[in-house]
């Protein structure tokens, strides 16, 4: 039985069930991403549909291509053989495993790191999900939420989920910044999304994640 670990206060609301060591994203996803939690230094599995990634990231387009990298082609090896062994749903715990190393260079301490992956995963996965917190912890909900698609390179969906939920980046102009998520930090990652040519050196580089399994 996973154990549970204990929700940041930014994610208390009950739209968002407490975190566990493994947690299904997508019920027929066909691999695992895998990262630790900087606040509570457990590690964390989320269940994903490969294809939905690739469609709204750059970074997971080009990772789980089996064309272009051996981490993608080591994927669908495992699955080929996985699929030989279950006519039915392959059980998670044997999917084939991402790891990833981080999630973005959050503040320390600011959110915990797999409740912000986790909102970021569903988000992409499912863009209709309610936002789970209060207006006033928006702001920097945002701000995080902006750092972790610098990282993934999947600004244009995250920009389209905070349109519909009435926060996008107009949210900002209207308030003084009361913490580190300044205005001037927030349209700094934010104006990277009209330069995405850039992404791919940066996020292709050592960061690129490990496979497990």
């Amino acid at each position: 039985m996973a154990r549970k670990t204990a929700r940041s206060s930014l994610f208390s609301m009950d739209s968002l069930e407490e975190l566990s060591e493994e947690t299904i994203i997508a019920v027929h996803g066909e691999f695992c991403i895998k990262v630790k939690d900087q606040t509570t230094g457990l590690e964390h599995r989320y269940r994903c549909d490969r294809n939905v990634l690739r469609s709204a990231s750059e970074y997971f387009d080009v990772l789980l291509d089996p064309m272009k990298f051996s981490e993608g082609a080591a994927i669908e090896a495992k699955l080929q053989e996985l699929y030989k062994q279950y006519d039915g749903p392959i059980p998670t715990s044997r999917l084939p495993t991402v790891s990833v190393a981080d999630i973005g260079e959050l503040p320390k301490a600011s959110v915990s790191t797999c409740s912000l992956l986790r909102l970021f995963l569903r988000i992409l996965h499912d863009p209709v999900i309610p936002w789970p917190v209060s207006r006033s912890q928006s702001l920097t909900v945002v701000a995080l939420l902006a750092i972790v698609a610098d990282r993934f390179a999947a600004h244009g969906p995250i920009a389209a989920y905070l349109r519909r939920q009435m926060l996008d980046v107009t949210l900002l102009k209207d308030k003084k910044p009361t913490s580190w998520a300044t205005d001037r930090g927030f349209w700094q990652a934010w104006s990277l999304a009209s330069h995405n040519g850039c992404y791919s050196a940066v996020l292709l580089s050592s960061s690129m994640g490990q496979i497990d399994g």
